[in-house]
């Protein structure tokens, strides 16, 4: 099935994949936490709203929003992705709610649409577990044949 090189090589990408894709779910899944904790909320207006078109007709809708932080100046605009659901619920000019940090008012999330880590922090484990066993199986066996190429004795 796989050359004894490719074999070789997907076990450390997998790996590498899920390390990086493991650290954003619980770097997405700690700023959640510090929203819910420490977030204010403020009010938004929606600026515009946008369909982008994916491969194989996939669709991903995006809001446009601008807030003022309590005691800020200075407005701050954020894209959100959201569901189907809230885009076709909101339209431009509506008003919509946010968190973010008082911290740092450009960390935000849109209420309704909060990122809690799950799907990438999901991803990592699972590409850690396969990248982890095929490694280790290349390790401890690295002459091995492909399952589908007879040995010859």
């Amino acid at each position: 099935m796989f050359s004894n090189l490719k074999r070789k090589i997907i076990g450390p990408f997998l790996l590498i994949i899920g390390i990086g894709a493991f650290a954003g779910g619980v770097a997405e899944r700690i700023e959640a936490g510090k929203l819910e904790a420490e977030g204010n909320k403020a009010s938004a207006s929606v600026l515009e709203h946008r369909i982008k078109s994916g491969r194989r007709g996939s669709k991903a809708y995006k809001i446009n929003v601008e807030y003022r932080p309590e005691g800020g100046s200075a407005t701050i605009a954020r894209e959100f992705d959201v569901s189907k659901e809230l885009f076709e619920a909101t339209g431009d000019g509506d008003k919509v709610d946010v968190v973010y940090l008082a911290s740092d008012p450009t960390v935000v999330q849109l209420v309704g649409a909060e990122k809690t880590g799950g799907p990438a922090f999901l991803i990592g484990v699972v590409a850690l577990l396969a990248g982890g066993v095929i490694t280790y199986v290349n390790l401890r066996n690295p002459k091995a044949a492909p399952a589908n190429r007879p040995t010859t004795a």
